[in-house]
């Protein structure tokens, strides 16, 4: 006999318990949510950062956060600064130590961990999940689990990164500036930058970043960044309190339309499912593939979802990002792709030539028409508009 949810949240990571924690705010009116995540246990096993242009669920999370932050290229630093939007640092461990809280006192929401879903196939107007510890049959599915690494399109470009949290010898960092790219460092393996949040003058979390199709071995990213301590900043680390690598893709995945299908094939259970399974978070798109960024539009695109499922909203799915950003992004990356070599003056160029508050709605995804004009217009002209004519006729 199965057990009856209306609501299943597949995955309990950042997208399933944002989700989560917005349902159990409100009035489900007597229906069940169940969220099924395979992990047995959470630990702090990554950083979400990104610029807050709303308060969200998750506010009280941030530890640190910077009005300033600089470009480095070449020697030449650009800063910016902004009296509306702070570059944010959250810890996943209290992310999910409060979004536990939260649930634990909702009798309407049901975090399960140590769960793996194996299969979901339609039944009638509903779906029956199987899992390694039973049967779950829900009306409605969201799906919040990544798609796996292999299901990247061939020669798409990968976000690969190793962070160490580190204190110094010396007093070297600002604590009041965080250095989003510091290209100032060897690129012998695609767009390699440092990133740098400072805490205090002698702690600060360090990722060597690169933009390639394949990700390096885990020395390579500590040896760079042995070296960036010693050579760049001219001083030693005294300790390492924590490490966090990643991979994110910078290409899109399976995303929602209007009927709740998807445009690509990248759902684990698309041949399998006939329905309608919404899909949150990295299967919904919400990785911004230019820059990386998905923490805040995870938030605003769960709480758009939960106003649907909880009736506050006309039945729909928000998008995470318009269709021109969208194609904007295939642009840019395409033309990476393509001059990968050309990648640090362009970022230090989109960086130097546009507004702060203007650049930060764009990465955010939260652009207006004027946003989006300044943008291409800070871009090379001709070597754009030829790969804006290649994306268009690869289509």
């Amino acid at each position: 006999m199965s057990e009856r949810a209306d609501i299943a949240i597949l995955g309990g990571g950042c997208a399933g318990l944002s989700l989560a924690v917005q349902l159990a705010a409100g009035d489900l009116r007597g229906r069940r949510v169940v969220v099924l995540e395979r992990r047995t246990s959470y630990e702090r096993d990554r950083t979400w950062c990104g610029w807050a242009l709303a308060p969200h669920s998750f506010s009280s999370c941030v530890d640190h956060a910077w009005s300033r932050w600089s470009v480095r290229h070449r020697g030449v630093d650009v800063l910016h600064a902004s009296g509306s939007y702070r570059y944010e640092h959250l810890r996943a461990d209290r992310f999910y130590a409060h979004a536990r809280e939260r649930l634990e006192r909702s009798s309407a929401v049901d975090l399960r961990t140590g769960v793996e879903v194996l299969a979901m196939r339609q039944a009638g107007a509903a779906f029956a999940l199987s899992t390694d510890s039973g049967s779950i049959e829900a009306t409605t599915v969201i799906d919040t689990r990544p798609p796996p690494r292999e299901d990247a399109p061939p020669g798409a470009l990968l976000q690969h990164f190793l962070g160490q949290e580190i204190t110094t010898a010396d007093e070297v960092f600002e604590p009041g500036t965080a250095t989003l790219m510091d290209f100032d460092v060897s690129q012998e393996d695609g767009i390699h930058f440092m990133y740098v949040l400072p805490f205090s003058r002698t702690r600060a979390l360090i990722e060597s970043t690169v933009l390639s199709t394949r990700p390096l071995e885990r020395a390579a990213y500590e040896a760079r960044i042995g070296e960036y301590v010693t050579a760049r900043l001219g001083t030693r680390m005294t300790s390492v309190d924590y490490v966090e690598q990643g991979v994110i893709p910078m290409h899109g995945v399976a995303r929602n339309d209007q009927q709740g299908s998807t445009n690509r094939s990248q759902n684990h259970f698309a041949a399998e499912s006939r329905g309608r399974v919404i899909r949150l978070g990295t299967p919904g798109g919400a990785v911004k593939p230019s820059s990386g960024y998905a923490f805040h539009t995870i938030q605003r695109t769960a709480a758009a979802l939960a106003d649907t499922l909880l009736g506050r909203a006309e039945p729909d799915i928000a998008r995470p990002r318009s269709r021109t950003d969208g194609w904007l992004d295939d642009v840019f990356l395409s033309f990476l792709r393509r001059h990968p070599e050309r990648g640090p003056k362009i970022f230090q160029r989109l960086f130097r030539s546009i507004e702060p508050d203007v650049l930060v709605r764009f990465l955010m995804e939260r652009a207006t028409v004027s946003d989006r004009i300044r943008v291409i217009g800070s871009m090379p002209k001709l070597p754009f508009a030829r790969e804006a004519l290649r994306v268009a006729t690869s289509r």
